[in-house]
């Protein structure tokens, strides 16, 4: 061993390092003068020697780790030598790199089946030092604090979460490395993110398999492709994180790019000031008044990212920005209008045309893109109206300046057009008798659709305090959150019962939802008619003759009414609508009623026309 050192070069024990000992073991085991079992006995003896050199230097670890006898002596003992050659007087100031070193000692000196056991020693006695800490600072707060510098959850300072990390078997998913080349406004945001995982995400799969591992992978591909800010990704960008994690991570490819997501959400709703900038806004940052929501119909963001054109991106954001803070519009409208520009800027994008180069041979382009891709005039109309009221309102703020436009010249011609939608008595008997097979919330949201002809967003958003009883007759409150006002309408004096029923046995009261999503919200529009659409298909009812849609049954009661002496007046009230005309496309008895005296009329053989129009006849 002497011979070998000062072949080395090395005249004290002190001088000795990590690689100079994973040097002397390699030389012993090619040494060929050597049998088996003296480089058996020989390629470890340098150890022992550190362990009595320091004896007496290192106290706490002496104490914490050598004596310790509830480890084995061959594993204290070697790590005992580690942490004194790498200097580490207290185990406090063991962290990853002392880990790192200790654990590449280790994978050149050991079996690789004897690692593990060996690096499992430093482990708990790093673990047992954050422990004690935390005994004995009972009222401090244990949290994670930014650093450009190596950041390993193992040994995160709170006790409770560094345990929780202990049976991870690829302990390198823990590291997050913020000392590497990149802006620190990202480091800041994939650290901020961490800290909140942490601290909210209790259970440790979810955790880690829905959180950690992919936002560790995507702070890497963020690093290495030079992303400064995770919230001004755009389309591009989230598509190769996408593609550099194909192949490496098996099926879960879609699980994890859901981060993407949650910590742009994140971002946007917890920083201090809303960042307007960001290319996805999410609604529960601005706190808007209950009014411009539709609870049963949830809004939860406007994403910018499909606007390829970063200046054209930025005056889309000024514009919706405008909508939501400046204008008392609902965010069901502004949503349309967001859709409608948008579509309009993907001819932008296409044909590689600023906004700010508007000119009228652009607009008129922009017009037959629009009339190619929208198949009804309606449609195609109010993207017209919605992109011009866009450019209309950069221009008035100076952003862009473009001639004079007049959009009203574009605009096609609507003809009226009725949609016989109501339910056939046959069909809605089959319903009737198939609710049994049906959950009760179902049953009695359809029977509100039925019985009453609300809208489903309006039966998602059913209070307690909705149905009363007034004189003889039972009635039913509902906020009508299209037209932004509530309506009072009677109802059948069974479904009162059935309903006070129902929300008595729920102890619902006031303005509590009756018909709840699993938070406790509003139902959801869209899942209800899912699910009624699955129901009924499993009992036979779903059809290529029939299919579910809730919105039928309000042109349904519209006719039921009309056809029983109604005026178009009294079933506007009773629908809620804004319009008369609006009314008359919900009865569905007029054009039936044209086609009946039409057949009764031609049918006539007394006729005197229809004897003179007989197919084949000269009149």
């Amino acid at each position: 061993m002497e011979d070998s050192l000062l072949l080395m070069g090395i005249t004290s024990l002190e001088q000795l390092s990590a690689e100079d000992m994973i040097l002397y073991h390699h030389t012993v085991l090619d040494d060929d003068t050597l049998s088996i079992s003296q480089k058996r006995s020989y390629k470890n003896l340098i150890e022992p020697f550190i362990l009595s050199y320091h004896l007496g230097s290192f106290p706490i670890i002496e104490d914490m780790l050598f004596l310790n006898e509830s480890v084995s002596r061959p594993l204290r003992n070697k790590i005992t030598t580690c942490l004194m050659m790498l200097g580490i007087y207290d185990p406090s100031d063991i962290d990853y790199d002392v880990r790192e070193n200790i654990l590449h000692y280790l994978t050149q000196t050991l079996a690789p089946s004897k690692v593990n056991s060996y690096i499992k020693v430093l482990d708990q006695l790093k673990l047992e030092i954050i422990k004690k800490q935390n005994l004995e600072n009972p009222f401090r707060d244990f949290k994670l604090f930014y650093e450009e510098q190596k950041i390993f959850l193992l040994y995160h300072p709170d006790y409770r979460i560094a345990t929780s990390f202990y049976y991870v078997q690829d302990k390198e998913d823990l590291l997050f490395d913020f000392s590497l080349a990149g802006e620190k406004k990202l480091k800041l945001q994939i650290f901020s993110m961490l800290n909140y995982v942490l601290d909210e995400i209790q259970d440790p799969k979810a955790r880690r398999e829905r959180f950690l591992i992919p936002l560790k992978l995507l702070y890497l591909y963020c690093i290495n492709n030079h992303i400064p800010d995770i919230e001004m990704m755009d389309i591009k960008q989230i598509e190769g994180f996408r593609s550099s994690m194909r192949g490496n991570v098996g099926t879960k490819e879609d699980d994890y790019m859901q981060i993407v997501y949650n910590i742009c959400q994140f971002l946007f709703c917890n920083s201090p000031e809303t960042n307007w900038n960001a290319n996805v806004w999410f609604l529960q940052r601005f706190h808007l008044n209950e009014d411009r929501l539709n609870p049963a119909r949830p809004i939860i963001s406007l994403s910018f990212r499909m606007i390829a054109s970063h200046e054209n991106r930025t005056l889309f954001k000024i514009y919706i920005k405008y909508l939501i803070t400046l204008t008392d519009i609902s965010m069901q409208n502004i949503r349309t209008k967001y859709y409608d520009i948008k579509h309009s800027l993907q001819f932008f994008d296409e044909e590689s045309i600023d906004i700010r180069d508007i000119n009228k041979n652009i607009f008129e382009r922009l017009i037959q893109f629009l009339s190619e891709t929208h198949t009804l005039d309606e449609t195609f109309n109010r993207c017209i109206l919605n992109t011009f009221q866009f450019l209309h309102y950069l221009n008035i703020r100076q952003l862009i300046d473009i001639p004079t436009l007049y959009p009203q010249y574009y605009l096609k011609k609507v003809l009226p057009k009725h949609n016989d939608r109501s339910v056939s008595e046959s069909v809605q008997n089959d319903i009737l008798y198939g609710l049994k097979y049906l959950p009760l919330k179902h049953r009695l949201m359809f029977l509100n659709l039925w019985c009453v002809g609300l809208r489903i967003n309006e039966v998602c958003c059913i209070t307690a305090d909705a149905y009363s009883w007034d004189g003889d007759t039972a009635w039913i409150t509902i906020r009508q959150y299209k037209l932004r006002t509530e309506k009072r309408i009677p109802i059948p004096t069974e479904l009162y019962k059935l309903m006070r029923k129902y929300i008595k046995e729920h102890q619902y009261s006031g303005k509590e939802f009756v018909f709840k999503n699993k938070r406790g919200g509003a139902y959801d529009a869209g899942t209800f008619t899912k699910q009624m659409t699955r129901e009924l298909s499993a009992i036979g009812i779903n059809t290529d003759e029939y299919w579910f849609q809730s919105h039928d049954f309000r042109h349904t009661i519209a006719t039921l009414l009309y056809r029983h002496g109604a005026s178009i007046q009294t079933i506007r009230d009773y629908l809620g609508h804004s319009t008369e005309e609006m009314t008359k496309k919900y009865i569905d008895w007029i054009p039936a009623q044209i086609n009946s005296k039409s057949s009764e009329y031609f049918n006539n053989t007394e006729n005197y026309f229809h004897l003179k129009t007989r197919k084949g006849e000269p009149t």
